[in-house]
């Protein structure tokens, strides 16, 4: 049978072109991953697999919780930031490898907006600035005054970690000293704050909250790192109450695409999270942990994250922080 060379010369050019990507009604028609850029356990891990469960039952897909840390969230970012851009490999962000990292270190695998696209916002959540049992004080006056009598140590989750900043911050502020013990992750840093081994350090509301209200807590609260008490912990002062101006430092936890996914893929995942975090059992599995829902659109988020940016790159200067 001969066919005519027209023909053949359409099916050599739709051979040549690329596969179109599905159309939004087909996606999503696997499993779909979240890439969390820390370790399993504390907020971020929560977060994502609160949100994730959620997501999967509404588009009929398993949804996998990824965890991929290191480097202060960078390792996790970096490879999402290289996936394919399909809307099948997703990430839990923070501020930390999207604001602060690329204030802080020299140079990284990737750019916070040129390489990602944001979905949505999920949560937000302040910190606790928490002491060890054995410290003999109990709020951050009696912090600055124990600091000008013999050295006070703060734990952190690493190097050019949003604790980080937030102690050096205190530190420049508040004008005292502390002595500054990174730990790999903020489970970590909270044993040996447990334990006594450092006097301070800071941690997310969400990851210690159950325990505070239900008087299991093996760590003084001193404050709270945000400019609003927590609704959970009223009793709790801010650190701009206890005397230390300017310190407002509110975390969150947001969903991003590789940049270059499908606009009606975004637009999906986008569609479906906001009804997700609509919920009410979703909005009380995150308001438990002492977090704020905080659903928005995906240009809300890159506002935040264009932000954020500007802040904690000030705010390095500030202190003169930088991570080699």
């Amino acid at each position: 049978m001969r066919i005519a060379l027209p023909v053949i010369s359409a099916l050599i050019v739709l051979a040549g072109l690329p596969q179109a990507a599905p159309a939004q009604g087909d996606f999503p028609s696997r499993p779909i991953r979240i890439v969390v850029p820390f370790l399993p356990g504390p907020a971020p891990d929560a977060v994502a697999r609160i949100a994730g469960e959620a997501l999967s039952q509404r588009v009929h897909q398993p949804v996998i919780v990824e965890n991929r840390a290191g480097a202060g969230g960078t390792i996790g970012a970096d490879y999402v930031a290289k996936s394919a851009p399909d809307g099948y490999t997703l990430f839990l962000a923070t501020e930390a490898p999207l604001g602060i990292s690329p204030a802080t270190y020299g140079k990284l695998g990737y750019d916070p907006v040129k390489d990602f696209a944001p979905i949505s916002l999920l949560a937000t959540s302040g910190f606790y600035l928490v002491g060890c049992p054995k410290l003999p004080i109990n709020d951050v006056a009696g912090l600055i005054a124990l600091a000008k009598t013999r050295s006070v140590s703060y734990a952190t989750s690493g190097v050019g970690s949003y604790h980080h900043l937030t102690g050096e911050m205190m530190k420049m502020r508040g004008g005292f000293d502390m002595v500054h013990v990174p730990y790999q992750g903020a489970s970590a840093a909270m044993v040996d704050v447990m334990n006594c081994a450092v006097d301070v350090g800071f941690v997310a509301v969400g990851s210690v909250l159950p325990q505070i209200k239900s008087g299991t807590a093996k760590f003084k609260v001193l404050a709270v790192t945000t400019q609003r008490r927590e609704p959970e912990t009223p009793d709790i002062p801010t650190i701009q109450e206890a005397g230390i101006p300017g310190v407002d430092m509110e975390g969150y936890y947001g969903l991003l695409a590789p940049k270059g996914t499908p606009r009606p893929v975004l637009d999906k995942l986008s569609a479906e999270l906001a009804e997700v975090m609509k919920t009410k059992k979703v909005i009380d599995r995150i308001e438990a942990l002492g977090m704020h829902v905080v659903a928005s659109t995906p240009q809300v988020f890159g506002e935040r994250i264009r932000t954020d940016l500007d802040k904690f790159g000030t705010l390095a200067k500030e202190v003169n922080l930088h991570v080699q």
